[in-house]
């Protein structure tokens, strides 16, 4: 009996070896997967809309769909060529952790320059997957009504999406310095620093300062090459384009001054100074002082 059951175990080993030995000289080895484990899905990137755009730098936008936990390092890639990979070209990147939307900082770039930029994510070892791209183009351009475009948000939002500033200056009369920015001992509540605020800050100043010498009345009045929708900007505005557009060697009034929308008091309102430093500040002088005005438009 118990020589049978050696027989029976020994028969059954050599026919299992035989299968297994079986079907080709091939040693791939397939692993069924374990249905109880479920397999990460990909990681997916999306590109943008590029915004925040001056002579030299730009905001490159993008999101990325991973597990919650999970981080990555996506990046942004661009050239003023089309198609740009991560091979001889400049590149920005940040980290994102979980699903989210991100941004990057693109710096040193060349004014009034068109730029392609894709979004990409490293798969492996020199390798990478991008986005479709995209164009965007720096400001320090001309703009419709002849004014230097310095800002650019990327897209239209609230109505307007380009600022521009007219080098040529508004005056009140005879005068060829500028104009007064109105008058003393009245303080006009609403004039705001912020950069969005100067055509708000115009239609208030514009309606409650009783002098025609105005620098916002002035502004608000302008009709220049056909257009009419011209303003005086707030602090934040002037100083962000003044900064701006000197990094593409174009000065609004070197060594001097210029009025913005912005109040300080019932007797001074700020101004920008080009200080013999070289730096541009926000400075403050009596609302009565003849300044330079420029004016401002967003379209």
């Amino acid at each position: 009996m118990m020589k049978n059951k050696l027989h029976f175990v020994f028969s059954a080993v050599m026919a299992l070896a035989i299968v297994s030995c079986g079907g080709g000289d091939s040693d791939e080895i397939i692993v069924a997967p374990n249905p109880s484990v479920p397999t990460a899905p990909e990681k997916k990137i999306t590109l943008g809309t590029t915004g925040e755009i001056f002579p030299t730098t730009a905001i490159f936008r993008g999101s990325i769909v991973q597990q919650n936990g999970e981080g990555e390092t996506p990046g942004f890639v661009y050239s003023t060529s089309p198609n740009p990979t991560m091979f001889n070209n400049k590149s920005v990147s940040t980290f994102a952790h979980g699903s989210v939307n991100y941004e990057a900082k693109a710096e040193s770039l060349e004014p009034n320059t068109t730029y392609y930029v894709r979004g990409y994510i490293r798969v492996g070892e020199g390798k990478y997957t991008y986005t479709s791209e995209s164009t965007f183009k720096t400001t320090g351009y001309y703009g419709p009504a002849g004014g230097h475009v310095g800002y650019d948000k990327g897209e239209y939002k609230d109505g307007w999406r380009y600022m521009e500033i007219h080098p040529t200056g508004v005056y009140y009369g005879n005068s060829a310095v500028g104009t007064n920015w109105g008058d003393l001992n009245l303080f006009i509540s609403g004039t705001y620093p912020d950069f969005g605020k100067g055509l708000e800050n115009t239609t208030i100043i514009a309606s409650q300062n009783p002098g025609a010498n105005c620098a916002a009345k002035l502004c608000n009045d302008l009709v220049r090459s056909g257009f009419s929708d011209w303003f005086l900007p707030s602090s934040q505005e002037l100083v962000t384009l003044a900064r701006e557009l000197r990094k593409a060697n174009i000065s609004l009034a070197s060594g001097a001054s210029l009025w913005s929308s912005t109040q300080k008091s019932d007797n001074s309102a700020y101004d920008i100074t080009y200080m013999q430093s070289g730096q541009i500040e926000i400075t403050d002088i009596v609302k009565p002082h003849t300044t330079r005005t420029l004016p401002v438009r967003r379209y």
